[in-house]
């Protein structure tokens, strides 16, 4: 922890390492300090976010984002962070999109700065969009015009760059129930699931879990789940089965859902099948034979591969107190422990 008095002395170094040093700092230790200082170290901090060298301005940028809370004149503090979002070097501009999206509930002046962050959707640096991605996924609730934010957040999802496609499907995921046109968005998710990215593929996967209650077209979105837990990649079956958790009580056929998440419990990766466990415990409650859904998970719990007994335990486990027959589920779980006993 540093004072304002060795801040400074570190700012008059007045050399490039000095000034970013200084506003490391002033980052770590904004909140502490007291109101005099506080407003020095603001005014300080602006003054950076027009040094000449791209490199202070960056750093400033940063900074700027997370000490925005705490900045004494909020309203110059917006002037100065949506300036640096036009800035002409992209390290700088990504620097203040990703402090625009960490500051965005603070910002005065809203209609603004969502105009600017859309407008970062469309920066001809990738790095830059990807940045603007995933800041308005997380400021979209407060962003003014949904419907344009919504317009441009569904084509960042169509960019030519993975990486930037890729924070497109996370914050389509988060931003879902805001989303002015759900019937457009429940389109372009579920093509989001079978892209040729599997970063985009499995991030789809793990949106759709989210979103699903919102999905405007649920049997659709129920077959391309189910069909997500045949992927043959690992990651994306991984996905599916946390995704069919989350949705369980949405899915049109129900019965097969669960059926497929006993499946998952076979699976040869053991990630799938403990995301598939995890599911199943969620699931139970859903079930309206929930005698029968106990039945499969204490067959589960015999099979043959240990690494299956053992998920199928742990969902045991979870269901107990929605089980329907709490007699019969307690001697099974009292003939699993013996198993597990004389397993070692």
């Amino acid at each position: 922890m540093e004072d304002y008095a060795e801040i400074q002395r570190i700012a008059l170094n007045d050399t490039i390492e000095g000034h970013k040093e200084a506003g490391e700092q002033i980052r770590y230790n904004f909140s502490i300090l007291l109101n005099k200082e506080k407003e020095q170290a603001s005014s300080y901090l602006l003054a950076l976010t027009k040094d000449e060298h791209s490199g202070i301005r960056k750093g400033a940028a940063n900074t700027l984002g997370f000490a925005f809370k705490h900045m004494t004149d909020k309203v110059l503090a917006t002037k100065y962070l949506l300036a640096l979002t036009k800035d002409e070097t992209s390290d700088v501009r990504r620097g203040a999109t990703d402090a625009l999206g960490c500051a965005f509930q603070h910002v005065t002046d809203k209609d603004e700065a969502s105009s600017e962050l859309l407008a970062l959707t469309k920066d001809k640096d990738s790095g830059v969009r990807w940045r603007a991605a995933y800041a308005l996924g997380s400021a979209f609730p407060l962003i003014t015009d949904k419907v344009r934010a919504s317009e441009d957040l569904l084509k960042l999802t169509m960019d030519d760059d993975n990486l930037v496609r890729r924070g497109a499907v996370d914050a389509l995921g988060s931003a879902f129930p805001h989303i002015a046109d759900k019937v457009q968005a429940s389109g372009y998710l579920l093509v989001l699931t079978n892209d040729g990215d599997r970063g985009v593929r499995w991030r789809a996967v793990d949106a759709l879990g989210f979103a699903f209650p919102y999905v405007t077209n649920k049997v659709q979105a129920s077959v391309d789940l189910l069909s997500l837990t045949r992927d043959e990649d690992n990651i994306v079956r991984r996905g599916a089965a946390d995704a069919l958790g989350r949705a369980f009580q949405y899915m049109t056929d129900q019965e097969q859902a669960w059926n497929t998440l006993l499946v998952l419990m076979k699976d040869g990766d053991s990630l799938v099948q403990w995301a598939a466990a995890d599911a199943l415990s969620l699931a139970f409650i859903h079930m309206n034979d929930k005698d029968s859904a106990w039945n499969d998970l204490v067959t589960l719990s015999k099979d043959a591969d240990s690494d299956v007994r053992k998920r199928a335990a742990d969902a045991l486990g979870l269901a107990f107190e929605y089980v329907t027959d709490r007699v019969q589920a307690s001697q099974d779980l009292l003939e699993l422990s013996k198993r597990r006993d004389s397993d070692g």
